[in-house]
């Protein structure tokens, strides 16, 4: 706590539990509601908690979603790119079988 904020609190409880009267009647006003509550170190304790836990889980569920996130897109690419290579194969088996299908022609010309 502030040091200006301890004595606005310490200037509001003595102007709370101060005593105002009246000339002409004499009688005591007591203030109806004491102007600053107290709270127990167990509620500022538990306001602590309760605001850390519900930190917690907003950000875990903010990096839960960004981490399927991101395991969707690289899995994306992963599985792109093993189609790709296997077109590739695909491909160069085909230019493999067409030249040894040539190469064959051209053995038989040779020795014929």
């Amino acid at each position: 706590m502030s040091s200006a904020y301890r004595r606005s609190l310490l200037t509001l409880q003595r102007l709370a539990q101060r005593q105002y009267t009246t000339a002409t009647a004499h009688t005591v006003v007591e203030p109806a509601v004491d102007a600053v509550s107290k709270s127990s170190s167990a509620s500022r304790f538990g306001g602590a908690v309760g605001g850390f836990l519900a930190g917690i889980s907003v950000t875990s569920g903010a990096v839960y979603f960004y981490l399927v996130n991101q395991y969707n897109n690289s899995n994306e690419l992963v599985v792109r790119d093993v189609l790709s290579l296997a077109r590739s194969v695909r491909i160069l088996e085909e230019h493999v079988r067409a030249l040894e299908q040539q190469a064959g022609t051209t053995q038989t010309v040779v020795t014929k």
